[in-house]
């Protein structure tokens, strides 16, 4: 497997008892963080990546430090953009200190957007600074955007600002910089959206200033982006949100049955996007709905990342292995039958080990007609313990499906609002033009553990 253990570790918090230990379950993990990153390095000159990485029993633990700050990263995906985002800050820094930038910036600050600056960054402060009339007209403003437009992290104005241009100039900057213009990363987003408003607000020549080639090796273009043929640099909140609202109704799911998923806090939206991308590609199959449902149960950012990806092993097995029949749902778990009547659960995990939690998917599995196959499929890796332990109930595991089994691709279909309007019309709509220039959906990669 080529993974190093450092050793075994109790986790604050987590307690073992001697039933658990009786049972054969495995106390949180320790490993060399570089066996999991590579081939992103553990230091630059704008980050450190503790060497040791923590285990949880099914994602990685990782705590990235740099000049600017000290951020946890949960999960091997996250904390490879944490480390190239480290060093994009630097890059931003760099041109913060050029003319263009605070040429731009004196322009924003003097100019007539200033004051729509204000709203967007202290809405609550700036609503009480108005008069009773303007602030029920901002105040129904406000309101009218949370309830229609995707929050954005805890922003609720996120509409305002796609409304005004401010948004589309920070994707754009971030385009070039090969960053996610949605990352949960504060530091990240507090200079971007420095470079942006100087940018958007005082006409900067930043987007000259600034290139890819700044930021060094490390940093990648964003493989959301360009998979999608930009569809997430290029497409605002509001069109994403109204996208996924089209693909919901092909699964049965309408307004107020599609809005807790739809406007979920915690869900970033192109992670929302992939994942009903991915459930959207299994075109009629049953029980999709209920996922949504599920998957709407995360309470941040971490469990939406799960849900997004395993939702992605679903799609790619229907569309590479064997057309899926339906989609099940059980205590709390996922899982999907086949046309030859073959069971699998996928997930997202790191480092599968067992615990309480894998034992109680295994559990969770409907029990097998005759000799039906039933696996477990994995983005990580799955302990020797978590591979007897499934074995002992007549269940395969497969890890690394991404990197053995599976192409991590996904092949988009258009929801059916889309195709219908594309066959009513002579000339294609805006969203079918949109899908022509997608192509193929390739989600974010693992990187490989050696």
């Amino acid at each position: 497997m080529g993974v190093a253990f450092i050793g075994i570790v109790a986790a604050t918090g987590i307690a073992f008892s001697p039933l658990a230990q009786a049972a054969g379950f495995e106390p949180p993990l320790t490993f060399n963080a570089a066996d999991f990153l590579k081939p992103v390095p553990l230091s630059s000159a704008n980050y450190t990546i503790n060497p040791t990485a923590r285990n949880d029993g099914q994602i990685n633990h990782y705590t990235v430090s740099s000049p600017f700050g000290t951020l946890q990263a949960i999960g091997d995906a996250i904390a490879q953009e944490r480390a190239r985002e480290m060093d994009a800050i630097a890059a931003f820094r760099r041109v913060k200190k050029t003319d263009a930038y605070l040429n731009g910036l004196g322009a924003a600050i003097n100019g007539p957007l200033q004051a729509t600056k204000t709203l967007i960054t202290k809405p609550v402060q700036t609503v009480q600074n108005l008069g009773s009339a303007a602030k029920e007209m901002v105040g129904n403003l406000m309101t009218a955007i949370s309830n229609f437009g995707k929050k954005e992290s805890d922003d609720s104005t996120a509409m305002l600002k796609d409304f005004i241009g401010f948004n589309k100039a920070k994707r754009t900057l971030a385009g070039k910089l090969g960053v996610d213009p949605y990352s949960s990363n504060p530091y990240l987003q507090q200079d971007l959206s420095d470079l942006a408003w100087a940018n958007f607000a005082g006409g900067a020549t930043i987007d000259v200033a600034i290139s890819a080639a700044t930021v060094g090796a490390t940093v990648s273009a964003i493989n959301m982006g360009a998979a999608t043929g930009g569809i997430f640099l290029t497409k605002s909140l509001t069109s994403l949100t109204t996208l996924n609202t089209k693909y919901l109704a092909d699964m049965g799911l309408f307004k107020k049955a599609a809005d807790p998923f739809l406007f979920h806090a915690k869900y970033p939206v192109p992670h929302q996007t992939l994942l009903v991308f991915a459930l959207g590609a299994m075109e009629d199959v049953p029980g999709r709905a209920d996922y949504i449902h599920l998957a709407t149960t995360a309470d941040n950012e971490v469990q939406t990342r799960f849900y997004q990806r395993t939702a992605q092993i679903m799609a790619a097995y229907h569309q590479q292995i064997r057309p899926v029949r339906r989609v099940l749902v059980n205590r709390g778990w996922v899982f999907i039958e086949d046309a030859d009547g073959r069971l699998i659960a996928p997930m997202l995990a790191d480092y599968l080990a067992w615990t309480p939690k894998a034992a109680g998917l295994a559990q969770a599995f409907p029990a097998a007609r005759g000799n039906q196959y039933r696996a477990l499929w994995t983005t990580g890796f799955i302990s020797p313990a978590a591979r007897a332990g499934l074995t002992a109930l007549g269940i395969n595991a497969e890890e690394k499906v991404f990197t053995s089994r599976l192409k991590d691709s996904v092949t988009i279909i258009q929801p059916k609002q889309v195709q219908k309007e594309a066959a009513e019309n002579s000339e294609p709509s805006s969203l079918q033009n949109m899908f022509n220039s997608l192509g193929r959906l390739v989600p974010e990669p693992d990187a490989p553990a050696q």
